[in-house]
């Protein structure tokens, strides 16, 4: 309502434009905000965040390559944003391109140590390489920053499919580092 709001004051208002779109992206309404995203970017093309939710809108429509082309011309414009690196190696894995991936998670995670969505993926990308011990131990950093709340991501997603049995509790034990690295190494997980 206040990006409406907004919106109905300054027709030509950018960023009130790029907000509305970005909570589409979250509200799961991709189609609805790039519509957004687009009158963003005409009304400023070197609008860097415009481009970065655009990407997000793409990849949830299963759209990677549209999303990579986003993301890149975000990165062009704001060569600091690690968020768009990571966003850009999400629509690379959907691509199949890992070893692509890796390297803009690699980037996101120089620009900013303490980002665990890139250390998460990051693990993703190096368990669909074969890499499963690099990929244990990207996720046991995201757990290390994030803390109980990504281990109980974790501990649920492992009980989902069969590796853990204990308690989700948000508690990091050897029996969920265990259910981790079998996870890593199942195909189906």
């Amino acid at each position: 309502e206040d990006f409406d709001a907004a919106i109905r004051i300054d027709l030509e208002h950018a960023n009130a434009y790029s907000n509305r779109g970005a909570a589409y992206v979250d509200l799961g309404e991709p189609a609805r905000a790039i519509e957004d995203l687009d009158r963003a970017i005409r009304l400023n093309p070197e609008h860097a965040l415009a481009y970065a939710n655009r990407g997000r809108a793409y990849v949830k429509l299963d759209e990677p390559a549209r999303a990579i082309k986003d993301f890149s011309e975000a990165i062009r414009i704001d060569p600091e944003d690690a968020i768009a690196y990571s966003n850009r190696g999400v629509a690379y894995g959907k691509l199949g391109e890992y070893a692509r991936a890796i390297k803009d998670y690699d980037a996101a995670i120089r620009l900013n140590p303490e980002y665990a969505p890139a250390y998460n993926n990051r693990g993703i990308a190096h368990e669909a390489l074969g890499d499963f011990d690099q990929a244990v131990r990207d996720w046991e950093r995201a757990i290390e920053i994030d803390g109980a709340t990504r281990i109980r991501k974790w501990q649920f997603l492992l009980k989902t499919e069969g590796h853990y049995s204990g308690a989700v509790d948000g508690v990091y034990d050897p029996e969920t580092r265990a259910a981790l690295a079998a996870c890593a190494r199942d195909p189906a997980c």
